[in-house]
């Protein structure tokens, strides 16, 4: 359902650009195995933060009007994005997004209905609209389903299940993350404005092995996966630079110690693989591998003012063409198969 979902996703798209501030464990479902944490607002807060949301706020703008052509753009102020925290299973059938904002959700999202009804030849979007215990809930035939709290906290789902749990995590009716120690055993990191954790059962995950694993048994990244019991990685900024601290835990102290022999190993075969490229080299020199019990930690930093360079080159080359991804000008389809 490609229009239906486009002004929701638009929002979940910019922030997934700029991704914590703490994560607020209480509100995730105790049985999540992933979650990514964005805090928009601290991102923004960064010397170059601001200047990145802006870049992407057009790119996304330009983005719905190749869509929509002459139609009127929705009115999105990007400014008033707060975080965004999404988490879920393995199976990918269960993953919830929150975001907090100060946005008229429910007005950009019946405005994006809207147009979607009217490229579609439509006389409106079929979806149900109501009122449930001061929460406004949207439904749609294929029970996507997203709930707007008056805390201005939106729930999204594919699954009208998932929504429904989401919403009694928020309200303290169902378990949360507080009632375990799932990411709360990796060591603090401060001036972070980004989340991901993977809990317990990642290594076990057969899509995520099969991905690291396909260069063979002498893949580096397949074996750290390997040895991985749960993971954690957190971006923020210090200063002028632009920081990544990456722990996995292991299980024992001996794989740990592998672990780490992997990863310096993987560090020097980038540096010599790359040695003429002065990026590679100075993230290189900036690498810090230690262990502490079960963990092992990798830290990285990068000037922040070459970081928003690359972001903004990389957000040009997602620019070009048409956002249809085919490499030409030509029109979109807009047929929903």
């Amino acid at each position: 359902m490609k229009y239906f979902t486009y002004s929701l996703g638009t929002i979940l798209a910019f922030a997934g650009t700029v991704v914590a501030s703490p994560l607020q464990r209480g509100e995730v479902a105790a049985d999540a195995k992933w979650v990514l944490h964005c805090d928009v607002d601290k991102f923004r807060s960064t010397p170059a933060g601001e200047s990145l949301v802006k870049e992407a706020a057009d790119k996304l703008l330009e983005h719905q009007k190749a869509i929509f052509k002459d139609e009127p753009s929705l009115d999105i102020d990007f400014s008033k994005l707060r975080s965004v925290t999404v988490y879920g299973d393995y199976s990918g059938s269960n993953h919830v997004v929150l975001f907090k904002s100060d946005l008229d959700v429910g007005k950009i999202l019946e405005s994006g209905l809207a147009l979607a009804a009217k490229h579609k030849g439509l006389t409106s979007w079929p979806f149900e609209k109501a009122m449930r215990d001061g929460i406004v809930t949207y439904t749609f035939p294929d029970h996507v389903s997203i709930w707007i709290r008056p805390d201005k906290t939106t729930i999204f789902s594919k699954s009208s299940d998932s929504t429904e749990l989401a919403n009694a995590v928020i309200e303290g009716r169902a378990a949360n993350l507080t009632s375990r120690n799932t990411f709360g055993d990796f060591p603090a990191v401060q001036k972070a404005f980004f989340f991901f954790g993977a809990a317990e059962g990642f290594n076990a995950s057969e899509e995520l092995n099969a991905e690291a694993a396909k260069d063979g048994k002498n893949n580096p990244k397949a074996k750290i996966l390997k040895m991985t019991e749960s993971g954690r990685a957190v971006i923020g900024q210090d200063g002028e630079q632009v920081f990544l601290n990456v722990s996995l835990k292991a299980k024992t102290s001996e794989i740990v110690t592998q672990m780490q022999q992997v990863m310096q190993g993987m560090i020097a075969l980038a540096s010599l693989a790359q040695s003429e490229n002065e990026d590679i080299q100075q993230l290189a020199e900036s690498a810090k591998v230690t262990t502490s019990g079960n963990t092992v930690n990798l830290s990285l930093s990068f000037p922040a003012d070459k970081a928003l360079l690359m972001v903004n080159r990389l957000l040009e080359h997602h620019g070009h063409g048409h956002p249809n991804h085919h490499g030409t000008n030509a029109p979109a389809k807009t047929d929903d198969k």
